[in-house]
């Protein structure tokens, strides 16, 4: 389904197939805010992209060096020796490996989150060369009109559910909307442990040839 497909589905649910309380903006607006939230709850959309190792750089901002629907990272391989990363949950561990990670000099073997914006990796080195291939879960792109959501086609109606509850609360129509949130977050809970079932046979993948 395109945008506009749903939004069609979305008006015949508000009984507005005349446009005459929602805008087409509302609606639209509203079908980004479902596709931004499932794209970022169950985490979809991945991605790769080619990153330049930075000299001296401890901890990389990805969406800042041109990653810009960077949203988490699912792994990353060093290009200059063709592994992979090893990645750890925190810094704490980095610590009990080696208490001077930060200043730690060589080929980058580890990484681990800090934060949304940040991700740390060690070693560094003083006068990079080379680069990553960074594999990681993306945020929605902007949603035209002719364009179909990158979530599975099935599931496609999540986006529907979304934006009908979302304009009906905005109508303080609170009960209308409630059976339509139940109905997108049951949908949404499902959905995202499929994507975390297949995240998993990806990963088997990763380190079958590591």
């Amino acid at each position: 389904m395109t945008r506009d497909d749903i939004a069609s589905s979305v008006r015949i649910n508000l009984d507005d197939a005349g446009v005459i309380s929602y805008s087409a903006a509302d609606v639209n607006d509203a079908i980004q805010d479902g596709y931004d939230d499932v794209a970022v709850l169950s985490g979809c959309i991945n991605k790769t992209a080619t990153v330049s190792l930075q000299d001296s750089l401890s901890y990389y901002d990805f969406a800042a060096l041109g990653v810009s629907d960077f949203y988490s990272v699912v792994a990353i391989r060093n290009n200059n020796n063709n592994r992979f990363l090893t990645d750890f949950q925190s810094r704490i561990e980095f610590d009990r490996i080696r208490p001077d990670w930060e200043t730690w000099a060589g080929q980058p073997e580890m990484f681990c989150p800090i934060n949304s914006q940040y991700v740390a990796i060690c070693p560094k080195l003083a006068d990079a060369t080379g680069n990553f291939t960074l594999f990681y879960k993306a945020l929605a792109p902007t949603l035209s009109g002719g364009t179909t959501p990158l979530i599975h086609h099935d599931v496609q109606h999540l986006l529907e559910w979304y934006a009908t509850a979302d304009l009906l609360e905005q109508f303080e129509e609170f009960t209308k909307a409630r059976t339509w949130w139940r109905q997108y977050e049951t949908e949404l809970k499902k959905y995202s442990q499929r994507i975390q079932n297949l995240a998993h046979t990806d990963i088997y993948r990763v380190l079958a040839v590591r």
